[in-house]
């Protein structure tokens, strides 16, 4: 559930955090490997519509 204007997206690896395989995997499992890789990689933020289009 979230609103029409909310943003999402992962900023761990820009500020040199990791995460310890669950987050990681579940993400895998959501929304595919490679959007999975792209998310995490890239740090891009995404909208609502495109989240949900994800998965």
């Amino acid at each position: 559930i979230a609103s029409e204007n909310a943003r999402f997206g992962q900023t761990g690896p820009k500020v040199g955090s990791f995460d310890a395989g669950f987050g990681a995997s579940y993400l895998a499992r959501m929304v595919g490997q490679k959007k999975a890789r792209e998310i995490w990689f890239l740090c891009q933020q995404y909208s609502a519509q495109e989240a949900l289009e994800m998965g």
